[in-house]
Order: structure tokens, then sequence, then C-alpha cells
């Protein structure tokens, strides 16, 4: 009677095998722990939604930007808790991990908004974002206005320097969102303070929300 033969793994596939796992979770300490190596864009989005504590989001928008790196991608992503705005740039280390703003969206309001102002090598990039919870809220504009001081040294808001009427309400999950990029080429010296205004219209075109934008990142990169 013959014996079953037993399946033997050769020896050299066994190793392989034993090379390749210690390979895969080298990567995840190094993904985890130094934040580098990631293979996805989509993983360093991941991490800064644990370092805003916004949860897992969904991807709303994405967008290529190569004023400030030639692989650099911004992301606008949501759940019911929160509205996300997160970029990415791929390196010889992998994708590395951006800079984020995440908008607290559990509060009442007719609307939450944001904005991230990126700088390279004179190159800069503005995105302003936000979620639009008014139904009666059907279209919106974004006012750019400077900053200024009154007779007292006190910050008042100063004139419009430029006016975004194409933004588009993106629906997702039974939900409104806008995002918008502009170049910045109105904003000569990077170190004046933007006060932008979010404007929103029903359909009759009567002004029913005006509110100042103050959730933001002015980030560089070298």
């Amino acid at each position: 009677m013959k014996k079953g033969k037993k399946t033997v793994l050769p020896s050299r596939r066994r190793r392989a095998l034993k090379r390749t796992a210690i390979a895969l979770v080298l990567l995840f300490c190094i993904n985890y722990i130094m934040h580098i190596g990631l293979l996805l864009p989509r993983q360093a989005v991941h991490q800064i939604e644990e370092r805003k504590a916004t949860g897992w989001t969904q991807v709303v928008a994405r967008e290529w930007t190569p004023e400030i790196h030639k692989t650099h991608l911004t992301y606008l992503s949501q759940n019911e808790n929160a509205t996300l705005f997160s970029s990415t740039y791929l390196t010889f280390y992998g994708w590395m991990v951006g800079f984020g703003v995440a908008l607290d969206c559990t509060e009442d309001a007719q609307a939450h908004a944001g904005f991230s102002s990126m700088y390279r090598n004179d190159e800069q990039a503005w995105y302003f974002f936000g979620r639009v919870d008014d139904s009666a809220v059907q279209r919106v504009e974004l006012s750019l206005c400077r900053e200024e001081a009154d007779a007292m040294s006190h910050p008042v808001l100063g004139a419009e320097v430029r006016r975004i009427t194409d933004l588009e309400l993106i629906e997702q999950s039974g939900r409104r969102y806008f995002w918008v990029k502009d170049g910045g080429e109105w904003n000569t010296d990077r170190y004046n303070r933007l006060r932008p205004i979010l404007l929103g219209f029903d359909e009759n075109g009567s002004e029913i929300l005006r509110m100042e934008i103050k959730e933001g990142i002015y980030s560089h990169f070298g």
C-alpha cells in the first residue's frame, strides 16, 4: 500500500515567502511610524484622517496641483460629521503626507467652510471648500477681501480683490459640497492676510448666507 505523498514547499520558495512577509511587516512599520513608504495616495489621506480625528471619509473630488509639486494631489472628502481637505505628493520615498484642514460639521449651521493656502518656490495655490447644509441655498460665491486696519489699528474687512462665481455644488450621500482652486495671482504679497467670505443665494438670487471663512491653513513646502 502506497502512502500519501506530503506536499512540501521547496526550501527556496519557503525562504522567498518568509522574506516577503518580513518586508511587508517592515513596510507597515515604516508607513505608520516614520510616515514614509506609502504606496498609494489614499494611504496618505487616511493618515491625515487619523491626525484630524475625522474617521474614515469618502472622496468627493480630487485634483492635480502641479504648482506645488509635479505629483501633488489634493482631495476633498467627507463623512456625516466632517469635511476634510488633504494633500499628498509622490517622492523617492513613496507618497508623502501633506497638510490637511478638517471642518467639524456636527454643529447646526447654514454652511461649514475652510481654505488651504499652499506656497512653494514663489508658486501658490489656494483652495476654498466646504459643505452647504441650508437647503434654501441654491448657489454660492466667494468674495476674497483683504484685511485692513482702521484709524485705531484694529483689523477690519477691506476691499474685495476677487469674486469667484463659478462654484459648483457637488452632491454626495445626500449632502452638498463645494471646492474651488484659485491661482492667487491677485495675492502679490503672501504675508497679507486674506478674509474670504462665503455668499449664498436662494432660487430668486437673494443673498441669504454671508459668512467669513476662518478655518484654514497657510502651508509652505520646501
